[in-house]
Protein backbone atom coordinates (compact mmCIF):
# COMPACT_ATOMS: atom_id res chain seq x y z
CA UNK A 1 0.00 0.00 0.00
CA UNK A 2 1.52 3.32 -1.06
CA UNK A 3 2.24 6.07 1.42
CA UNK A 4 1.57 9.73 0.79
CA UNK A 5 4.32 12.13 1.89
CA UNK A 6 3.54 15.80 2.29
CA UNK A 7 6.33 18.14 1.26
CA UNK A 8 6.79 21.33 3.27
CA UNK A 9 7.76 23.94 0.67
CA UNK A 10 7.09 26.93 2.90
CA UNK A 11 10.90 27.73 3.30
CA UNK A 12 12.25 29.92 6.12
CA UNK A 13 9.88 32.00 8.10
CA UNK A 14 10.45 35.74 8.51
CA UNK A 15 11.53 35.24 12.12
CA UNK A 16 14.10 32.62 11.12
CA UNK A 17 15.52 34.93 8.45
CA UNK A 18 15.83 37.82 10.93
CA UNK A 19 17.56 35.59 13.49
CA UNK A 20 20.02 34.24 10.91
CA UNK A 21 20.84 37.75 9.67
CA UNK A 22 21.45 38.93 13.26
CA UNK A 23 23.73 35.98 14.03
CA UNK A 24 25.69 36.53 10.81
CA UNK A 25 26.03 40.23 11.61
CA UNK A 26 27.31 39.53 15.12
CA UNK A 27 29.85 37.04 13.80
CA UNK A 28 31.06 39.44 11.10
CA UNK A 29 31.38 42.24 13.66
CA UNK A 30 33.42 40.02 15.97
CA UNK A 31 35.74 38.99 13.13
CA UNK A 32 36.22 42.57 11.94
CA UNK A 33 37.00 43.75 15.49
CA UNK A 34 39.56 40.96 15.88
CA UNK A 35 41.22 41.85 12.59
CA UNK A 36 41.27 45.55 13.46
CA UNK A 37 42.81 44.79 16.86
CA UNK A 38 45.47 42.59 15.26
CA UNK A 39 46.27 45.30 12.70
CA UNK A 40 46.57 47.97 15.40
CA UNK A 41 48.82 45.73 17.51
CA UNK A 42 51.06 45.09 14.50
CA UNK A 43 51.25 48.81 13.68
CA UNK A 44 52.12 49.66 17.29
CA UNK A 45 54.88 47.06 17.47
CA UNK A 46 56.20 48.03 14.03
CA UNK A 47 56.20 51.74 14.91
CA UNK A 48 58.04 51.15 18.19
CA UNK A 49 60.61 48.98 16.44
CA UNK A 50 61.13 51.62 13.75
CA UNK A 51 61.70 54.41 16.28
CA UNK A 52 64.07 52.32 18.38
CA UNK A 53 66.06 51.32 15.29
CA UNK A 54 66.47 54.99 14.30
CA UNK A 55 67.48 55.79 17.88
CA UNK A 56 70.10 53.03 18.07
CA UNK A 57 71.70 54.13 14.80
CA UNK A 58 71.90 57.74 15.99
CA UNK A 59 73.32 56.72 19.39
CA UNK A 60 76.07 54.61 17.84
CA UNK A 61 77.25 57.42 15.57
CA UNK A 62 77.04 60.19 18.17
CA UNK A 63 78.83 58.16 20.85
CA UNK A 64 81.75 57.53 18.52
CA UNK A 65 82.36 61.22 17.89
CA UNK A 66 81.50 62.65 21.31
CA UNK A 67 84.10 60.40 22.93
CA UNK A 68 86.96 62.39 21.35
CA UNK A 69 85.34 65.82 21.71
CA UNK A 70 87.41 68.72 22.93
CA UNK A 71 84.53 71.16 22.35
CA UNK A 72 80.89 70.81 21.35
CA UNK A 73 77.77 72.92 20.99
CA UNK A 74 74.14 73.09 19.87
CA UNK A 75 73.11 75.97 17.64
CA UNK A 76 69.31 76.30 17.71
CA UNK A 77 67.00 77.62 15.01
CA UNK A 78 69.60 78.11 12.29
CA UNK A 79 68.14 78.99 8.88
CA UNK A 80 69.93 77.07 6.13
CA UNK A 81 68.59 77.20 2.57
CA UNK A 82 65.33 78.53 3.97
CA UNK A 83 64.99 75.53 6.30
CA UNK A 84 64.80 75.82 10.10
CA UNK A 85 67.45 73.59 11.66
CA UNK A 86 69.08 72.72 14.98
CA UNK A 87 72.79 71.96 14.63
CA UNK A 88 74.77 69.87 17.12
CA UNK A 89 78.51 69.83 16.49
CA UNK A 90 81.57 68.14 17.97
CA UNK A 91 85.09 69.48 17.54
CA UNK A 92 87.63 66.65 17.84
CA UNK A 93 91.35 67.16 18.40
CA UNK A 94 92.36 64.67 15.73
CA UNK A 95 94.93 66.97 14.11
CA UNK A 96 96.55 68.42 17.23
CA UNK A 97 100.27 68.93 16.76
CA UNK A 98 99.88 69.35 12.99
CA UNK A 99 99.28 72.32 10.73
CA UNK A 100 95.86 70.99 9.72
CA UNK A 101 92.60 72.24 11.23
CA UNK A 102 90.80 70.00 13.67
CA UNK A 103 87.76 68.12 12.40
CA UNK A 104 84.24 69.30 13.20
CA UNK A 105 81.51 66.66 13.08
CA UNK A 106 78.24 68.44 12.34
CA UNK A 107 74.77 66.94 12.91
CA UNK A 108 71.89 68.87 11.36
CA UNK A 109 68.23 68.42 12.34
CA UNK A 110 66.02 69.47 9.44
CA UNK A 111 62.91 70.43 11.41
CA UNK A 112 60.74 70.63 8.29
CA UNK A 113 61.41 67.06 7.12
CA UNK A 114 62.23 65.73 10.63
CA UNK A 115 65.47 64.10 9.53
CA UNK A 116 68.97 64.16 11.04
CA UNK A 117 71.89 64.66 8.65
CA UNK A 118 75.65 64.62 9.10
CA UNK A 119 78.69 66.16 7.50
CA UNK A 120 82.35 66.83 8.27
CA UNK A 121 83.78 70.30 8.55
CA UNK A 122 86.74 71.99 10.22
CA UNK A 123 87.26 74.13 13.31
CA UNK A 124 86.73 77.19 11.09
CA UNK A 125 83.07 76.13 10.74
CA UNK A 126 82.23 76.44 14.46
CA UNK A 127 82.61 79.03 17.19
CA UNK A 128 83.43 77.22 20.46
CA UNK A 129 82.94 80.25 22.69
CA UNK A 130 79.35 80.81 21.54
CA UNK A 131 78.50 77.25 20.47
CA UNK A 132 77.29 78.49 17.11
CA UNK A 133 78.16 77.81 13.50
CA UNK A 134 80.21 80.42 11.69
CA UNK A 135 79.09 81.85 8.35
CA UNK A 136 81.52 79.43 6.76
CA UNK A 137 79.98 76.57 8.75
CA UNK A 138 76.53 77.42 7.46
CA UNK A 139 77.97 77.32 3.95
CA UNK A 140 79.55 73.92 4.63
CA UNK A 141 76.27 72.48 5.89
CA UNK A 142 74.33 73.97 2.98
CA UNK A 143 76.69 72.35 0.48
CA UNK A 144 77.09 68.96 2.15
CA UNK A 145 73.70 68.31 3.77
CA UNK A 146 71.18 69.86 1.38
CA UNK A 147 70.38 69.76 -2.31
CA UNK A 148 71.88 66.83 -4.20
CA UNK A 149 73.72 65.59 -1.09
CA UNK A 150 70.64 65.17 1.12
CA UNK A 151 70.32 61.41 0.69
CA UNK A 152 74.05 60.80 1.25
CA UNK A 153 74.18 62.69 4.54
CA UNK A 154 71.09 61.11 6.15
CA UNK A 155 71.50 59.48 9.57
CA UNK A 156 67.97 59.13 10.97
CA UNK A 157 64.33 59.82 10.13
CA UNK A 158 61.41 60.93 12.32
CA UNK A 159 63.55 63.22 14.55
CA UNK A 160 61.39 65.83 16.26
CA UNK A 161 63.84 67.78 18.45
CA UNK A 162 67.23 67.82 20.18
CA UNK A 163 68.26 69.20 23.55
CA UNK A 164 71.74 69.13 25.09
CA UNK A 165 72.72 69.38 28.77
CA UNK A 166 76.44 69.58 29.61
CA UNK A 167 77.70 67.96 32.79
CA UNK A 168 81.13 68.81 34.25
CA UNK A 169 82.47 65.96 36.39
CA UNK A 170 85.01 66.28 39.22
CA UNK A 171 87.43 63.90 37.50
CA UNK A 172 87.95 66.37 34.66
CA UNK A 173 85.89 64.55 32.04
CA UNK A 174 82.51 65.73 30.83
CA UNK A 175 79.17 64.11 30.16
CA UNK A 176 77.26 65.17 27.09
CA UNK A 177 73.57 64.52 27.73
CA UNK A 178 71.43 64.62 24.61
CA UNK A 179 67.66 64.33 24.63
CA UNK A 180 66.45 63.35 21.17
CA UNK A 181 62.74 63.03 20.47
CA UNK A 182 61.35 60.93 17.63
CA UNK A 183 57.78 60.87 16.25
CA UNK A 184 56.25 58.41 13.81
CA UNK A 185 52.59 57.62 13.06
CA UNK A 186 51.39 59.42 16.18
CA UNK A 187 53.81 57.62 18.50
CA UNK A 188 56.71 59.41 20.20
CA UNK A 189 59.97 58.05 21.56
CA UNK A 190 62.47 59.97 23.68
CA UNK A 191 66.07 58.83 23.78
CA UNK A 192 68.22 60.21 26.60
CA UNK A 193 71.76 59.65 25.37
CA UNK A 194 74.59 60.19 27.86
CA UNK A 195 78.11 60.08 26.42
CA UNK A 196 81.40 60.63 28.24
CA UNK A 197 84.29 62.61 26.75
CA UNK A 198 87.94 61.64 27.13
CA UNK A 199 88.85 65.29 27.48
CA UNK A 200 87.81 68.15 29.69
CA UNK A 201 85.90 70.31 27.25
CA UNK A 202 85.37 73.38 29.39
CA UNK A 203 81.82 73.71 28.06
CA UNK A 204 79.75 75.43 30.76
CA UNK A 205 76.48 75.92 28.90
CA UNK A 206 74.80 74.81 25.67
CA UNK A 207 72.08 76.94 24.07
CA UNK A 208 71.43 78.60 27.41
CA UNK A 209 71.32 75.31 29.35
CA UNK A 210 73.92 75.56 32.15
CA UNK A 211 76.23 72.69 33.00
CA UNK A 212 75.19 70.44 35.86
CA UNK A 213 77.21 68.19 38.15
CA UNK A 214 75.41 64.92 37.42
CA UNK A 215 73.64 63.14 34.56
CA UNK A 216 69.93 63.83 34.14
CA UNK A 217 67.71 61.00 35.28
CA UNK A 218 65.76 58.92 32.82
CA UNK A 219 66.30 56.75 29.79
CA UNK A 220 64.66 56.13 26.45
CA UNK A 221 60.94 55.57 26.42
CA UNK A 222 57.92 55.85 24.19
CA UNK A 223 54.38 57.07 24.50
Amino acid sequence: MGKNYKMNNAGFSLVELIVSVLITGVLMLAVSMFLASSRNTFQTVNTSATLQEESMTTERILNEYILEAKKYGLDKNVSISGVSTDVFWVLAGENEGTSEDDVAYIFVLDKDKKVLRYCRGTEADVEPSSGKLTAGGIGTVKTRCFGSNEKYSLIANYVESMKCTPVNRPDGTDLVCLEIKYEFMGKTYTDNLTSVTRNKTGVTSVSGVPAGSGAPAGSGGGT
